[in-house]
């Protein structure tokens, strides 16, 4: 019975392990076993040989692999290899096998499935060398220099002993390669034997390798000269290094004392590698043939050109302090040396050392106005100065300011101008006008230093000369603490409401103003012009130091050399801050701060709303100026930012100020009394401009000159502006000249052609006669006319939403009355000039 030690199926085939060493199955095919399968895996990509010999018919092979693992050849693609030679010679298959698992299938060729045959299947596996690997050490080159790599390593999955060597190859840029030696000795890892490491050095002198780009080319084959992938790493090889051939410069000062620095210039240097390849330029100083010093400050720095890029440029300063050279002549050696250590020709330039300059020893000068003003200028007179070398030695006299040991200031304007003395010119004269314009210097005792310097920046002793600089505030006040407080506030040119409030308040030491300080704050405010003190600023401080009718008034007295520190901060407190309220009405009221704002949604004649106080006339002023100048009312206000305002009225065309605070009369219910009639104290949506601009109008009717007020009571309350002239009220608010008149029948065109020139008209309502709708003795505003049905339109101060009088008989707070009915109704009318 034939032999059958194969399987006959894929899923029942003998298995079996190639190696590297061949390995031999016999057996039979034929008959009713027409397929013999051995199966066999492969761990790495490896040669596979195989040889099917001893025939005695024909016999075929194939190698197969079952890539969808159904145990079943059903795709052509699975036949990787196959031998079918007719006849009983041998059957080889020589290929290249990825890791996987394979059969081979012998079977019988054709015409011999009958009778059979025996057969000997003889293999081998043999893995290929991989992951070769290297890196070059310089992938830049000289054609003599060397090349070598570092990181060398390949792997073959048969252990390093199967490799045989690492064929190395220039290739050049056609495609060519020029043969070097290979690699043909390897150290296995110690980790894993598989992998082995090597190294590789070869030089390139021999092989004539022109300036160009190549690659050093690799192939790794083991004993079966199976071969790795083809790994390539590219170099270039640049030209050869030449020297620097060109060199060449200037020395600008040959002749040069010990401590000189010669200044080397237009420095010029020429490689043909390019200026950058220069490394630096070697000096050496010699004398009488003889190396004196090798120069440690070399010249490193080369300015490369770029329209030329092998020519570089530069400059050079060499100190020959330190260097102990004496008095004689010298030669400057230099060369050009290149990254390669290369060198240029020498280039020689002679210089000379003279003996070491002596230092000025000797300065004089006066100051001949040393009491001098800010922008003054110092008058320099009887200059002199030695130097035994030479006056003309001589580079400028240093001029520097300083204040208490500490320099203040040093002076641009230094004295370069030294006249030499004919008689002994080792003597020289100057004079010199020194402008303190522009130095910032404040009033105080200064010290002007001055040295000599010579031309090798040698210096004389130092001359100290004394000065004073008084400005205006020394010139023109005495006490000293104003005279500082009022310089450093006024630094900025200005004397602003708090500067004004800190120095009124500084003369209040020792709790007494005495007559200097008096003097003193008369002199800032006669020149408020030289501090740009605001109106309001100046307007308030001449109210507390001059003096104002007001002061008299309410108790406090004007200022006087003497005055107590509390009477000044009284006047503060009234003018700068408004604590000095208006007196209310009735006991029942009382003040209380309130909250809102300057202004809500802008400035309308709708925000008037008379309280119950009679002061319509003023109110009614007030409305017209916001109905047809709203910017006078914004502008009437100064919010200083602390709840206080400044408000402004007009005394004869001449601003006036008072301030005011937030605080309010008010009912016992919280609701305000007087103008804003009915707000609650704490409403943060109040406006407050109406209610401000009466009180303040109540507070300086203290100071008697207001018009408005029909009473002569000149105290600062609200009752004193109960009643008055609407006319004058304008006046007051405004500046505006106003114009009274009767009202008649003649009087229509003259009031229609106002209003429509933009005038401010106010009516004042009869005592007695009038209309129901129509508030006796009453001041109301012209707010419209309306030419088609020649109606007037009237405000009623009391507000839009009108109001009960006396006899609670509502009033409206509007009026459109015809001409007629205006007559009938009206006595008198006001208009702005």
């Amino acid at each position: 019975m034939p032999i059958d030690n194969a399987g006959n199926t894929l899923a029942n085939a003998r298995r079996i392990n190639p190696t590297a060493t061949t390995q031999t199955f016999s057996d039979f095919v034929g008959g009713t076993d027409l397929n013999d399968f051995y199966s066999f895996s492969l761990s790495s990509r490896s040669s596979f040989n195989l040889n099917l010999g001893g025939l005695n018919t024909n016999a075929d092979v194939q190698i197969i692999r079952d890539i969808n693992l159904n145990s079943v050849v059903d795709s052509p693609s699975e036949i990787i290899a196959s031998g079918n030679i007719s006849g009983i010679a041998n059957e080889a298959i020589r290929t290249t096998l990825d890791a996987g698992n394979y059969f081979v299938r012998v079977f019988p060729g054709i015409g011999s499935a009958f009778s059979g045959t025996n057969y000997n299947l003889s293999l081998t596996a043999n893995s290929l060398p991989t992951q070769l690997q290297f890196n070059l050490n310089n992938s830049n080159l000289k054609p003599t220099d060397n090349l070598s790599i570092n990181g060398g390593a390949v792997y073959d999955a048969d252990g390093f002993s199967d490799l045989s060597v690492v064929d190395f190859r220039i290739k050049q840029s056609n495609g060519t390669f020029i043969e070097i030696s290979d690699v043909i000795k390897f150290t296995p890892s110690n980790s894993d034997s598989r992998w082995s490491g090597f190294t590789y050095d070869v030089s390139l002198a021999s092989l004539n390798l022109k300036p160009g780009n190549y690659s050093l080319w690799a192939i790794a084959l083991d004993k079966g000269i199976n071969t790795s992938e083809v790994v390539e790493k590219q170099f270039t090889v640049t030209p050869p290094n030449t020297a620097p051939n060109s060199l060449s410069f200037n020395i600008d000062n040959p002749n040069i004392t010990t401590t000189g620095t010669l200044n080397i210039s237009s420095g010029q240097v020429f490689d043909s590698n390019g200026a950058s390849d220069i490394s630096g330029i070697d000096l050496q100083i010699f004398q009488n043939g003889k190396l004196i010093n090798t120069v440690v400050n070399d010249i490193t720095r080369i300015v490369v050109n770029s329209a030329n890029t092998a020519w570089g440029s530069f400059t050079h300063s060499l100190s020959l302090n330190g260097l102990n050279l004496v008095a004689g002549n010298y030669t400057l050696r230099a060369f050009a040396v290149d990254k390669a250590n290369n060198i240029s020709p020498v280039v020689e330039k002679q210089f000379t050392v003279t003996p070491p300059n002596t230092a000025p020893n000797s300065l004089s000068f006066n100051i001949d106005n040393p009491n001098i003003t800010t922008t003054g200028t110092l008058n320099i007179s009887s200059g002199q100065v030695f130097d035994s070398n030479g006056a003309s030695d001589i580079s400028t006299i240093d001029l520097q300011i300083f204040q208490n040991g500490k320099l203040i200031n040093t002076v641009v304007n230094d004295i370069t101008r030294i006249v030499v003395n004919s008689s002994n010119t080792t003597w020289g004269s100057f004079t010199h006008s020194l402008a303190l314009t522009g130095l910032n210097l404040v009033a105080g005792n200064y010290t002007l230093r001055a040295f000599a310097i010579d031309r090798a920046n040698n210096i004389s002793p130092v001359v100290e000369k004394i000065f004073t600089v008084i400005d205006w505030f020394t010139q023109n006040l005495k006490d000293q603490q104003i005279i500082n407080i009022a310089r450093n506030l006024s630094i900025d040119g200005n004397l602003s409401r708090q500067d004004m409030i800190d120095i009124l308040r500084d003369a209040k030491d020792n709790s007494v103003i005495d007559s200097n300080e008096l003097s003193d704050l008369k002199v800032i405010l006669s020149n408020a012009s030289r501090f740009t003190m605001q109106d309001h600023v100046r307007v308030l401080s001449n109210k507390v130091v001059i003096g104002d009718v007001a002061n008299i008034t309410s108790g406090i007295g004007n200022l006087f050399s003497g005055s107590s520190a509390t009477q000044l901060e009284r006047l503060l407190s009234k003018w700068f801050f408004g604590s000095d309220r208006p007196q209310l009405t009735s006991t029942s009221l009382s003040y209380r701060e309130v909250k809102g704002s300057l202004f809500q949604n802008g400035i309308s004649y709708q925000d008037v709303n008379q309280g119950i106080l009679g002061d319509c006339y003023f109110l009614a002023g007030l409305a017209a100026t916001a109905l047809r100048t709203p910017n006078v009312i914004q502008s009437m206000f100064i919010d200083n930012g602390d709840n206080t305002f400044t408000v402004r009225f007009y005394n004869k065309g001449v601003a006036d100020f008072v301030t005011v605070d937030r605080f309010l009369g008010t009912f016992s219910d919280g609701t305000i009394a007087y103008a804003n009639l009915g707000a609650k104290y704490d409403n943060p949506n109040n406006e407050l401009w109406v209610a401000l601009a009466e009180k303040a109008y109540a507070q300086i009717n203290e100071s008697g000159w207001t018009m408005g007020p029909g009473s002569q009571d000149r105290r600062n309350s609200y009752q004193a502006i109960n009643g008055g002239y609407t006319g004058y009220a304008i006046t007051d608010i405004t500046g505006l000249i106003t114009q009274y008149d009767t009202l008649d029948s003649y009087d229509m065109n003259a009031i229609v052609t106002s209003f429509n020139q933009g005038k401010m008209i106010t009516f004042g309502s009869k005592q007695t006669g009038v209309a129901n709708n129509v508030v006796s003795q009453h001041a109301y505003v012209l707010v419209g006319y309306n030419s088609s049905t020649q109606r007037f339109r009237l405000f009623n101060p009391w507000g839009v939403n009108g109001g009960y009088d006396s006899q609670f008989v509502f009033k409206d707070g509007f009026l459109d009355v015809t001409f007629s009915e205006l007559v009938r109704n009206f006595r008198s009318w006001d208009k702005s000039a």
